[in-house]
């Protein structure tokens, strides 16, 4: 790690200089979605992607059954830090095939209901979401806020909402409210956890990458 990104007010004045560029940067990475979707789907060529990635989907369900407090009506888990860690670290191919097999995994476990493939859809199109914002990207503040945003409004309580509404045969507007306060009070706390695990992460990222490269 250089100088550079030990500096406080270097990563500062980065975080600001990427809250100014992001509308135009958007645009780009908007633009090189195909490039990213190649780069990702490359990340199976190697064997240590789906080994960390297998590790990651145990870790996850341990932190599922460990990691998971009610506080009436809400329920906060960080089962969710591993899924973002991938999508991350391997891209929005590697994102979406995790998301939707570890729902499917979790389900076998521990089983809720009955199964909907459309839960499964929605953490496909989270792996999508966060893999394409953060995948071989500085780690933004803004970058995540943007995603978690993406994620909580339109998948959780968009989607989310509705099948609730019609599993539970209730009035969507019933269960909305409720929801869209949850999901909005946890943008900002999840994006502060996400920043310090990737941060954390790129500690030791391309010594992760790098082997993987060796390996392949």
């Amino acid at each position: 790690m250089n100088e550079k990104e030990n500096c406080k007010p270097c990563r500062i004045v980065s975080e600001l200089q990427g809250i100014v560029n992001f509308p135009a940067n958007l645009v780009k990475e908007t633009l090189a979605l195909p490039k990213t979707f190649g780069e990702s789907a490359r990340e199976f060529k190697s064997l240590h992607t789906v080994i960390l990635c297998g590790l990651l989907g145990a870790l996850s369900i341990i932190l599922g059954m460990l990691a998971s407090i009610d506080f009436g009506p809400f329920k906060v888990t960080y089962a969710w830090i591993p899924n973002r860690i991938v999508d991350f670290a391997f891209g929005p191919v590697v994102g979406a095939i995790y998301g939707g097999v570890m729902d499917v995994v979790k389900f076998i476990i521990k089983p809720s209901g009955t199964f909907n493939l459309a839960y499964t859809a929605m953490a496909v199109f989270a792996g999508i979401i966060f893999g394409a914002v953060l995948y071989k990207k500085p780690v933004s503040f803004m970058r995540i806020v943007f995603a978690q945003s993406l994620v909580k409004i339109f998948i959780n309580v968009g989607m989310g909402t509705y099948l609730m509404a019609f599993e539970r045969g209730k009035a969507l507007m019933e269960l909305l409210p409720v929801r869209l306060v949850k999901n909005v009070i946890m943008i900002p706390l999840d994006s502060i956890i996400l920043f310090v695990v990737l941060t954390a992460l790129m500690k030791v990222l391309p010594r992760l990458k790098s082997n993987s490269l060796h390996q392949a």
